[in-house]
């Protein structure tokens, strides 16, 4: 063998056994289930081994006065219990009421009520932010706990900024499509951080220009595509999770804030000359303030039909379009405009119709139980479509809207479980006519005002979305809403009362802006220096300064003075 054979053959031997090294040890990271992360969190307790979500669960449960939804379960299950285990998202983890209640804890109260001589637990192990994949790995943790039923809750998370490298088109996405199979990979990947959902994950506002309309796309169709593939199998991963462990499975349609919620981001659908792009953003802007305050007025149609013939197919013109519509008593066309809007919606940070869809395709073809929130929603909305009458914010139910998912979910549940409805149950009665919400809450132990942060939650993540985009109002208005709920709950919250301050800035509202002021420094004159730091690191606080005449000087708002 020639000199140079040889060394060709001692590389060939040295890549073949590094490839035979590489898969040794990735065989051995998935012998002993390492290289990913871990979802439950396993402590001792006087029942024995608990698993949950929370990590800082010890110090949840020292308190006994805390009253907590069932985010903990016994790996052991008692005879004769019925265990349900949801898993999900932020919807079934209970945000922004987490960790006190959730449409699980609802669901348990009620069944307990209906059928008094059964043992009835409903574990909840969502969190916030979760996409599919973490659910599905939940799912499998989970069957430790011997559940009867699975209640899976997942879809609004697919798209967000963090989970989509791998749906991308080209080689960086079929690489991170192959390489985040690898348990070697998984064993490099930072933790996922745990949080509320942040639909503001991207300067949302600096990839449209800094005007309403962007000019491409954040995904494209083939990426789209891609992940309802991805959550279809993860969907059927988890059905399959569920039957394996000897439990059924249920699954859930993800319901949406159609009609008070503006889409994230729109781009156009076509491309238009930059003095043309210029001049619709204008005209958006005026129908967008036209269709608040005169949706019947002849500019208004005109201006509607001036952007249709330009580029029909833009999220904010169909959203806006749902106000007109709305407004003018049309609520059918209103309702299919909105639900078109969020079809639009460049960056989706609720689930689509095609993930819709694929739950419902999935629980045909699997055989598993559904529950359409969504056609729940439908029904119970007094708008044209689901709006602020049954959610805080962008997805995540208000505390009356979550005993109406716990409704629409009991027949299935008990029917999964096998347990026969009451006597004259025919027309089942919501839990809100067997009893008042505050009875059921006096039932867990909970009151509205012991919930005052659920809504101030909510508030300060549609603040962080208005700051991010704050073109459409939308998002403002909700803010205001949830800061104003939460200082009904609690009179004297210094969050609330931080969030209206920034609400009043960003509003123009000067007096009002400084009488929260004057409120916080009686009370907590430390949240205005984390106000200020806010100003200097968001734009849109800093031009609302500006345009008040105010600045900060020595930890207070006070008029600014403009050199002569």
């Amino acid at each position: 063998m020639t000199p140079l054979r040889a060394r060709a053959a001692l590389l060939l031997a040295g890549v073949a056994a590094a490839f035979a090294l590489f898969a040794l040890v990735e065989l051995a990271l998935r012998t002993i289930g390492r290289g990913v992360e871990r979802e439950l969190v396993e402590f001792e307790a006087p029942e024995g081994r608990l698993l949950t979500r929370y990590r800082n669960w010890p110090d949840l449960a020292k308190d006994p006065a805390r009253s907590l939804d069932r985010i903990a379960c016994a790996v052991a299950k008692p005879a004769g219990t019925l265990r349900v285990v949801v898993v999900g998202e932020s919807t079934a983890a209970g945000f922004p009421f987490a960790p006190h209640f959730s449409f699980a804890r609802v669901l348990e109260a009620r069944l307990r009520r209906d059928h008094p001589g059964r043992a009835i637990e409903v574990v909840e192990f969502g969190r916030a932010a979760d996409p599919s994949a973490a659910v599905a790995a939940t799912a499998r943790e989970a069957m430790a706990c011997a559940p009867d039923l699975l209640v899976i809750c997942s879809g609004h998370n697919e798209y967000q900024a963090s989970y989509i490298d791998d749906l991308r088109d080209g080689f960086g996405g079929t690489l991170q499509r192959t390489v985040g199979r690898l348990r070697i990979a998984g064993l490099l990947r930072p933790p996922r951080a745990a949080g509320p959902d942040d639909p503001a994950a991207l300067d949302l506002a600096a990839r449209a220009g800094g005007g309403l309309v962007g000019a491409g796309p954040f995904l494209g169709p083939d990426e789209f595509a891609r992940g309802v593939a991805r959550f279809r199998e993860n969907l059927e991963a988890m059905v399959a999770t569920a039957r394996a462990g000897g439990a059924k499975a249920l699954l859930m349609t993800q319901a949406s804030n159609l009609s008070r919620f503006a889409p994230c981001y729109s781009f156009h659908s076509r491309p238009l000359l930059p003095a043309v792009a210029k001049n619709y953003d204008h005209h958006l802007s005026e129908l967008l303030r036209l269709a608040r305050s005169e949706p019947w007025s002849e500019q208004s149609r005109q201006l509607s039909q001036a952007l249709t013939a330009q580029d029909p197919d833009v999220a904010l013109r169909s959203y806006v379009e749902g106000l007109r519509l709305e407004a003018n008593g049309r609520s059918e066309e209103a309702a299919r405009a909105f639900e078109r809007a969020l079809e639009l919606d460049g960056y989706p940070n609720r689930a689509r119709a095609a993930l819709n869809d694929a739950i419902r395709f999935v629980a045909r073809e699997q055989d598993a139980a559904l529950v359409d929130v969504v056609a729940a929603f439908q029904r119970a909305t007094q708008l044209a479509a689901p709006g602020d009458d049954l959610f805080l914010d962008h997805c995540h139910p208000t505390l009356e809207a979550t005993f109406a998912v716990a409704d629409a979910l009991l027949p299935e549940v008990e029917r999964a479980l096998g347990l026969s409805p009451p006597a004259g149950a025919d027309r089942r009665p919501a839990c809100v006519d067997l009893a008042p919400v505050d009875d059921w809450l006096r039932e867990m132990q909970l009151s509205r005002a012991a919930l005052a942060n659920g809504p101030i939650t909510a508030g300060n993540v549609s603040l962080l979305l208005h700051l991010q985009s704050p073109a459409s109002g939308e998002a403002l208005r909700l803010s205001r809403r949830g800061f104003e709920t939460g200082l009904k709950l609690d009179v004297e919250s210094k969050a609330a009362m931080t969030g209206l301050l920034v609400v009043e800035l960003l509003d123009r509202h000067k007096e009002l802006a400084l009488f929260w002021q004057e409120k916080l420094l009686a009370r907590a004159p430390d949240a205005l220096a984390a106000v200020e730091a806010q100003v200097k690191s968001r734009p849109p606080l800093s031009e609302a300064l500006r345009d008040l005449g105010l600045t900060f000087e020595k930890g207070r708002l006070v008029p600014a003075t403009f050199p002569k």
